[in-house]
């Protein structure tokens, strides 16, 4: 096991860009087209091998090569077989009117970032929630928790970060039958969290979803003293944790913003002192990935905070696919900045930060 006091692992190379599980596009449930250009059957009112087919395809999650081996077809004769079951009507798509995405803006924000995948949630203003913030933080919560399943592999360990984003997601998770995927906490517990929003709370309620076993990082995400730290990271439970960041493929997490000391989650959880707050924000800070603060150009600043935090590294946080899930008027000018660290692969927000994004970036 390495020294936790050693600093942050370093793996060089570019960060791998993956697409959605099995191909799959903005929606759940779009048309594969086939490579094959033979056409079609006429379709059939009852046909059991594409209803299984689309079992697998839809329901089981299986990419249409895992299919085609489990099946003895060719992956032409599943893609065929796929769109059989569409044109049939033995899949049939519901789409609901508050999970809905913008994909124009989705596609404008990938090229203009280089991002994996961007999804802008629509459709919220009938959400129903009791303010226009909570409804957009609704509507893009759900969009988060139900991609995220297509996001993740059956190899990945996932990391997760804190606050009242990250569980949205966790509420509106469904349960994965058959996933196993490790869930590891990135930084440590704050005092004044809400309840349920915490990060070993969130830790322990995403592994229960995702199957997968939970490594907790039982101390404060921010340490008075210098030694104090150096202590607590040498101890077997939190070196244990610290050894797993190094595993992490996929990073969930928000983005912080310093726009208003009233609004910040870093003061209101007990994480910051307000005058810490404008200390940083007089240092051109305008918000933070997991603690590490950046600046409006996108470059993340040094400050006496950083060697008080117990947090995964910026450099680990580099080599994993980072899914960042942020909106609201508040944090628009945080998520531009966060957009130009280069860190974020993923981005799920909401339709009038991602036109607020485009105009500014």
């Amino acid at each position: 096991m390495s020294d936790p006091e050693a600093g942050p692992l370093r793996i060089g190379g570019p960060k791998p860009r993956r697409r959605l599980t099995g191909g799959q596009s903005y929606e759940h449930s779009s048309a594969h087209m086939s490579d094959d250009p033979t056409p079609l059957p006429a379709p059939a009112a009852a046909d059991p091998m594409a209803a299984h087919v689309a079992r697998l395809f839809y329901v089981e999650q299986l990419t249409k090569q895992e299919i085609a081996a489990a099946t003895g077809l060719s992956r032409f004769k599943v893609a065929r077989l796929l769109e059989h079951a569409r044109a049939a009507g033995i899949v049939s798509i519901e789409i609901r009117s508050d999970a809905l995405i913008d994909h124009r803006l989705s596609q404008a924000l990938e090229r203009r970032f280089g991002l994996e995948h961007a999804l802008v949630a629509d459709g919220y203003e009938e959400a129903g929630a009791t303010s226009r913030d909570a409804a957009t933080r609704d509507a893009v919560t759900r969009v988060a928790a139900a991609w995220l399943p297509q996001l993740l592999h059956k190899d990945d360990v996932l990391g997760v970060a804190w606050g009242s984003t990250i569980a949205g997601i966790a509420a509106h998770l469904p349960a994965q039958t058959g996933a196993r995927i490790p869930v590891v906490q990135l930084c440590g517990a704050f005092a004044n969290m809400q309840r349920g929003q915490g990060p070993i709370e969130l830790t322990i309620g995403i592994a229960q979803s995702l199957g997968g076993r939970a490594h907790t990082l039982p101390l404060p995400a921010v340490l008075g003293e210098l030694p104090l730290r150096r202590e607590m990271l040498r101890h077997p439970a939190v070196a244990e944790t610290i050894q797993r960041f190094g595993d992490v493929t996929t990073a969930l997490v928000s983005i912080g913003s310093m726009e208003d000391k009233d609004r910040s989650a870093l003061i209101g959880s007990g994480g910051l002192e307000p005058a810490e707050f404008e200390r940083l924000r007089m240092n051109g800070v305008v918000g933070d990935l997991l603690l590490h603060p950046f600046d409006g150009t996108g470059h993340f600043i040094r400050t006496p905070l950083s060697d008080r935090t117990v947090v995964i590294a910026i450099e680990q946080l580099r080599q994993a696919r980072v899914i960042a899930v942020a909106g609201g008027a508040h944090k628009r000018r945080a998520i531009t900045a966060a957009l130009r660290t280069g860190v974020i692969d993923v981005l799920v927000t909401d339709r009038e930060t991602a036109e607020f994004v485009l105009a500014e970036g």
